[in-house]
């Protein structure tokens, strides 16, 4: 059971998400099994609809979950999304709904008599996904004929849909789910550098994005039995093997068009991020860029550990992804660190993680930082917990 302290922790570091994509495994980290679905669902689907939010079905009261205490994820699930609606970029909105899914995912995991109701909860976080507060687009998506360029909105509701049918085994948005990672695969693969642009109005492409990307197209594989991740995690993989790696430490870029100062610089939270997302889809890819992370970034200072979010020696101020930088290390970066680490079966890693992280939140409380903590008890700091704690 994740500790206050420690929840405030993650919260200080969640900030840099909004450039990047939302948390797999967060504090746990353990893979999940993924079964390929019986592909005689592949008929009779039922598509995206207009949406309507009077028409989603508040849930039964959800209190009851032991492994649940967090009150936002509470009120969230019982159709209170006022808090919801409160956060800040669209975003943030879909990264944390992709959190809760993968909470949800968790839960029928453990109890497979609340699968049906999973299901249903799932399809709330569907509906919700399509509101003109979070979707780029002005209408559902099977009303869209060209997709466009909104690569971190495709990507986690492609993670979304794909969760909902490894819980409800069925095909129900089987069409948009196929339409999304089709056209996801076939812009990754004719980019120069393999990536698929995050937002259709900045050029620059960042390689953790792409790893969420991945992600998503390989759980529509686990799901339905077919191959369509294949090529594109091979495609970029040799693109970032030849074009996107640092030489020094044999991690990859944090951006890839050059268009910032730090671009071809490894930064901690973009590999945290990274490896978590990697380890489903290349668990051999993952295991060498821990070891060389590890290797380059890990500040060991006994009894606990942190991410620096640059390589040692060069001098980076905290900027909205690192998240406060403490004695060199990265709250974001560690943050993350400790999912990677426990992605990687690395557990006496993640506990030295785990300690740094608390002892980031000793030195925010010394500082009295009320913003860092009312966005650590915000619900997309709770998405976050609710992951960690429903592993």
């Amino acid at each position: 059971m994740i500790t206050k302290k420690l929840k405030y922790s993650i919260g200080a570091g969640i900030l840099f998400i909004a450039a990047l994509t939302g948390i797999k495994y967060c504090e746990n980290g353990t893979s999940l099994e993924r079964k390929p679905m019986n592909n005689t669902f592949i008929n009779n689907q039922v598509e995206l609809s207009p949406v309507n939010l009077s028409n989603i079905q508040e849930t039964t009261d959800i209190s009851e979950w032991s492994m649940i205490e967090d009150e936002n994820i509470s009120k969230f699930l019982s159709g209170n999304y006022e808090s919801f609606f409160s956060i800040p970029t669209k975003a943030f909105k879909i990264i944390t709904l992709s959190n809760i899914s993968e909470g949800l995912v968790n839960i029928a995991e453990q109890f497979p008599e609340r699968k049906e109701q999973v299901s249903k909860e799932l399809e709330d976080v569907i509906n919700l996904a399509q509101n003109l507060e979070i979707s780029p687009y002005e209408a559902p998506l099977n009303e869209i004929e060209d997709l466009d360029l909104h690569g971190l909105y495709l990507s986690h509701l492609n993670v979304i849909l794909g969760n909902y049918h490894q819980v409800a085994e069925n095909n129900k948005y089987f069409t948009t789910n196929k339409t999304i990672s089709d056209h996801l695969t076939d812009g990754l693969l004719k980019d120069e550098q393999k990536h698929f642009r995050s937002f259709y109005n900045v050029n620059r492409k960042w390689p953790a994005d792409q790893a969420a990307l991945l992600y998503s197209l390989y759980l529509f594989d686990q799901n339905f039995g077919t191959n369509i991740s294949e090529r594109p995690i091979k495609e970029w993989f040799d693109y970032m093997d030849n074009h996107g790696t640092d030489g020094n430490t044999g991690l990859y870029y944090s951006e890839v068009t050059n268009g910032s100062k730090f671009a071809k610089i490894p930064r901690g939270c973009a590999m945290s991020w990274s490896i978590i997302y990697i380890s489903e889809f290349a668990p051999e890819k993952a295991e060498e860029l821990w070891t060389n992370y590890k290797e380059h970034f890990l500040k060991d200072f006994g009894v606990f550990a942190g991410f620096r979010e640059v390589p040692k020696g060069m001098e980076y101020l905290p900027d909205s992804d690192s998240g406060p930088i403490i004695l060199e290390v990265g709250s974001s970066a560690t943050a993350f660190g400790i999912g990677a680490a426990k992605a990687m079966n690395d557990h006496r890693t993640s506990r030295k993680l785990n300690r740094g992280l608390n002892m980031g939140y000793l030195f925010a409380d010394m500082l009295g930082n009320e913003y860092t903590k009312r966005i650590s008890e915000s619900l997309m700091a709770s998405s976050v917990k609710f992951c960690v704690e429903t592993i």
